[in-house]
């Protein structure tokens, strides 16, 4: 997730902040989000990490918001490497040189949350498993990592279209368990 970030000569310089909610709304109005990746300008892409939102949640929870701000950059790493990015006159480079990144632009309002519940939760769930036999030792239900790589995207047509009634719940349940696990060390 952060190759593009790591190279020679970096497209975008990526900045990882944990803040209080009050210094998020000063830096934006993002009221009571988890975590937020905003692309001030082409050349610096930040995520802020809302430690009050996240002050109570468990370590595979907070690993999950990282790996989705970081899957946000990520996508804005590629826009930015496009002249002018895609509210710019180069679509023709954007299309051309993300077809998949373009297609979900044209066809959705909330394109990146798309592109990310279709082709981006196998990373998300790969991040939360290492994180969590990193810091536990051990491998959970890789059902945990599935439930939880749909944070934040219940909004989606992959949601919407994919998962039955109970599969749904079970997933919402997973994720309040883990938003309000406990403080994590």
């Amino acid at each position: 997730m952060l190759a593009g970030f790591l190279e020679e000569f970096p497209i975008a310089k990526l900045e990882i902040d944990l803040v209080s909610k009050w210094e998020i709304l000063e830096n934006g109005g993002f009221g009571d989000s988890w975590g937020v990746t905003k692309s001030f300008n082409t050349q610096e892409i930040s995520i802020f990490l809302n430690s009050d939102a996240l002050s109570s949640s468990s370590i595979m929870f907070i690993s999950t918001i990282l790996a989705h701000e970081m899957i946000h950059a990520e996508m804005y790493r590629k826009v930015a490497s496009v002249p002018n990015g895609p509210q710019g006159a180069d679509l023709d480079t954007f299309q051309y040189n993300f077809p998949g990144l373009y297609e979900y632009y044209r066809k959705y309002k909330d394109w990146s949350h798309e592109a990310m519940a279709r082709h981006y939760r196998y990373q998300i769930k790969n991040f939360i498993r290492a994180i969590d036999i990193a810091t536990n030792g051990s491998d959970a239900n890789n059902s945990i990592y599935d439930d939880l790589s749909w944070t934040a995207l219940d909004g989606t047509s992959a949601w919407k279209n994919t998962l039955t009634a109970e599969q749904k719940s079970d997933i919402l349940n997973t994720l309040t368990n883990e938003e309000f696990k406990g403080k994590c060390n």
